[in-house]
Order: C-alpha cells, then structure tokens, then sequence
C-alpha cells in the first residue's frame, strides 16, 4: 500500500510542476485594431483577449503569430498550429478546420466609398453598384459569409484585389477605386490613423463613407482538424478556452477590451 501511494504521489507531484503546454494559435499580421504587427510583436483586440487567458490557464502557455492571412490559415489546415484567431465560421466549406470557439466577437462587413462614387445615401449591395470597381482585401473572399466572387455579384461589381486594408482606404481615398469591403471597426481605426498621419493630403484626395452594411459574422478559433488528432490535450484545452471566453464575455471584460480601442 506504501509503495502505491508513493507512486501516486510522484505522479501528482510530476504533474503539478510540469512545464505548461505550449499552444500556437496564428492570427493575421495586417488587421488592426484586431491583430496587427507592430516592430515585431503581435498586438491588438484578439491578441489582449487571449494573453490575459493564457496568464489563467495553468497548464497551458498560448504563442500567439503574426502572419498573412492566406498563409496563416494554410499553417492552421496543415497542423503547424492549434487554430487560427478571427476566422468567421466556414465549416461548410473550410474541411480542414473544425471545430470552431466560443464566439471571441462579432464583426460587421461594408463597403466603404469615396464621395466622388456616392452619396451618404445607403445603397443596396450589389445592386446599387452596377459597374463600379471595389476593392476586396487579399485574403477575405469569404468575409461575406461565402465567396465574395458570386455569379451574382461578379455580373454586377468589377472586383480589384487588394494586399492590404491601409491600402485598400488609400485607394479609395485617391479615387483609385470607386469602394471597397470593408469591417466597419477596421474602417473607423484606419481612417482615425489616417488623420493623425503627418503625410500631408492633396487636394484631390476625397472623403469616404459607408454606403451599405452588407453582413454581420461571429468571430472565432476556428482549428486544426489535423492537429486535433495528433495532440491528446487539445479537446482539454479547446474546451477550458471556450469557459474562459465565455466568462469574460459574461463579465464584460471582452467589450471592455474593445473600448480601450475606441471600439464599441
């Protein structure tokens, strides 16, 4: 009997001070206020979220990288990390990615357009914009709940895709492109930065404004079917983040974090 609750003890012990279990999730390096890279560090909305969980899980240690948003996910489907942080829900046509979090946010898909294309008047996508060359951000295809390039929308908009949303605004602002998609947040942020730029403005430059709300879509982890399978924690941790996000969603620690980005 000494011996078997000596052995006990051990494992206790073994298990008590074992090192945490270190998770890497990817995020998109160019996507500010949410996740962003700035001298080498990845910081925004998502990354505050989760550094403050992984300082309350005790057996785990979140590595959150910065990368683009096409090879980030290809990192996640080919089992190089745990998930991916800010992908909307796509496993009805994302088969390498399941399951999906807890909700982390919920975003909200515009088009944003220069005064010269339009009015402050709404307008009704895609109907209303017959013709007009938009800009759509390398990577975010499916930022409106599916394919952006539908039969429907590709027989009414001309589409430019664009390598990043600082570009993407630049663009329109310089009535390089008629509109383009847009997160509403990540318009608000861009534009504020924008007029604390001191690159000086030409007078040809014109204002822009939202024209259509087109969609709203939860944000998640959506992760790794495959690295699921090879790590016999991952369902254990899967599972202590989603309670963590839930209580600080309850708590309203996650709209709290939004506010000290001047989101609501």
């Amino acid at each position: 009997m000494k011996t078997v609750l000596a052995i006990a003890f051990l494992m206790i012990s073994f298990w008590s001070t074992a090192a945490p279990i270190k998770i890497v999730l990817y995020t998109d390096s160019s996507y500010p206020p949410y996740s962003y890279v700035e001298e080498g560090q990845v910081k925004g909305i998502y990354v505050d979220i989760l550094t403050k969980i992984s300082a309350n899980l005790a057996d785990y240690d979140i590595e959150l990288i910065g990368s683009k948003w096409k090879e980030a996910k290809v990192q996640v489907e080919e089992g190089q990390g745990l998930g991916l942080v800010g992908a909307y829900y796509h496993a009805h046509d994302w088969p390498d990615m399941y399951p999906y979090s807890y909700p982390v946010n919920r975003e909200t898909v515009v088009t944003v357009c220069g005064e010269k294309t339009f009015d402050k008047e709404s307008r009704v996508w895609p109907i209303e914009y017959n013709g007009q060359l938009v800009g759509n951000v390398a990577g975010y295809d499916g930022w409106l709940g599916g394919e952006v390039r539908t039969r429907e929308n590709t027989s009414r908009v001309n589409f430019l895709e664009v390598p990043s949303v600082e570009l993407a605004l630049t663009m329109v602002i310089k009535d390089r492109l008629d509109c383009t998609l847009f997160e509403e947040s990540v318009f608000h942020w861009s534009l504020n930065q924008l007029s604390q730029s001191t690159v000086p403005r030409n007078e040809e430059d014109q204002s822009t404004h939202i024209t259509s709300v087109i969609a709203g879509e939860t944000v998640h982890i959506g992760y790794s079917a495959k690295a699921i399978k090879s790590k016999p924690y991952a369902r254990d941790f899967i599972k202590k983040l989603d309670i963590a996000l839930y209580k600080m969603n309850q708590a309203g620690e996650l709209a709290d974090i939004k506010k000290g980005y001047g989101i609501h």
